[in-house]
């Protein structure tokens, strides 16, 4: 292992600009929150750095070696001890990057401190040997918002135990896909004065770049379409253990399916249909799939605020509105699996074969459901079915 990484100003890396140098007597890495927008990004500057690292998650996923080469991949929760202390087995540093903001304002403060709790044990049982914890900034002899006071709280927690703990708080992260950039950016582009709430005037006391630079970077990052992690790329809470298509399939009753025959490549059909969502929306009736993420967020889901990460390209595990893929093969296949509020689960299948010397383009909507609410919302929603998908599939034909 070299002692040094070279500088090569051209890398999508920071840590070729860093000061410090490598330190071979660092020993494995454990990063935790790693699908969130700091964790994402914190994961291949490590590796690049020369650094051994292990990547702990919740559930497996065949997305999360693709997207991390050469990491250590293990499945464990801060909520279970003994998982636990076998993520941290023979790890000398870890980042502590957990939060459960997304279980809501009654819930996320409680599961925190005790997620932070176990881990404080598991590491002094382990001897690691430090842990990096990434919190919030604010004064504390002003009022603070139930977040700032959460993170604060989860730093004194970590410090209960006798492995050293290095705090980190930042303010709002700004950055390319994360969610304090692009809520910033469309209400500057949405309004043309905003009036600031009281608990605004907390002061940042640490500017490591100027908010223009912060900014310049963010924006230079999405205009050239190459956001690495995004806000959205952490699951809702419902859904990071979702059963999966191959789990059902053979017992999914509801089924609605569209087709076509062209003479269009399979490379340009798929590249087509691999645009869907985001800013560009859905190519057909946009006003009904603007109406169903309307619909989300009123009963607290998702909706369709999540746009894309990038709008020319997807991966395993993107997510697209209010859906997330579960799977793709290039020029072949594209699943989708619905994230929305649902009495039931839901998938959304592109499929393209060969036919006769022709492509078949295929799109297939499945829907679980063992409940009456279910039944009644898929017989709701067939009629609608019958000419989205046809007109679905026929824009994507004509777009390729």
């Amino acid at each position: 292992m070299a002692e040094t990484v070279p500088n090569t100003k051209n890398s999508d890396q920071f840590c070729y600009d860093l000061p410090s140098k490598f330190q071979p007597d660092i020993g494995l890495i454990l990063v935790t929150g790693a699908s969130g927008y700091i964790g994402g990004r914190l994961v291949p500057e490590l590796m690049a750095r020369g650094y051994r690292v292990r990547v702990m998650v919740r559930a497996e996923s065949p997305e999360y070696a693709l997207r991390w080469p050469g990491a250590e991949i293990i499945v464990a929760d801060a909520l279970d001890p003994k998982a636990l202390a076998i993520a941290l087995n023979g790890v000398d540093t870890a980042y502590y990057l957990l939060h459960s903001l997304q279980l809501g304002p009654r819930k996320f403060e409680g599961v925190d401190l005790e997620a932070a709790g176990n881990f404080c044990v598991a590491a002094e049982q382990q001897q690691v040997k430090r842990i990096i914890y990434l919190g919030g900034l604010g004064d504390v002899r002003n009022p603070l918002s139930s977040h700032l006071c959460s993170r604060m709280a989860i730093a004194d927690q970590l410090r209960q135990g006798r492995t050293p703990v290095t705090i980190l708080r930042a303010a709002i992260i700004i950055g390319s896909g994360s969610a304090s950039y692009e809520i910033i950016y469309y209400l500057v582009k949405k309004l043309p004065l905003i009036f600031l709430p009281d608990w605004a005037a907390n002061k940042c006391q640490l500017k490591p770049i100027s908010y223009k630079e912060s900014l310049v970077r963010a924006i230079s990052r999405l205009e050239q379409d190459s956001v690495s992690t995004r806000w959205s790329d952490a699951y809702p809470p419902a859904h990071e253990l979702a059963i999966k298509l191959h789990e059902v399939v053979g017992r999914v009753e509801y089924i609605k399916e569209s087709s076509l025959v062209t003479d269009k490549e399979a490379s340009a059909l798929f590249q087509s249909l691999c645009r869907v969502g985001g800013k560009e929306g859905w190519f057909h009736t946009n006003w009904l799939w603007r109406l169903r993420g309307m619909f989300d967020r009123l009963l607290l889901g998702v909706g369709t605020s999540r746009g894309r990460k990038s709008q020319t390209r997807l991966q395993t595990n993107d997510v697209i509105d209010f859906w997330r893929v579960e799977a793709l093969k290039r020029d072949r296949r594209l699943l989708l699996r619905a994230e929305m509020k649902l009495p039931g689960r839901a998938w959304l299948e592109f499929n393209i074969s060969e036919a006769e010397g022709k492509r078949k383009l295929t799109v297939k909507a499945y829907f679980d459901t063992d409940s009456l609410a279910g039944r009644l919302y898929w017989s709701f929603c067939y009629p609608f079915h019958l000419f989205i998908f046809d007109n679905l599939i026929k824009t994507i034909e004509q777009r390729s």
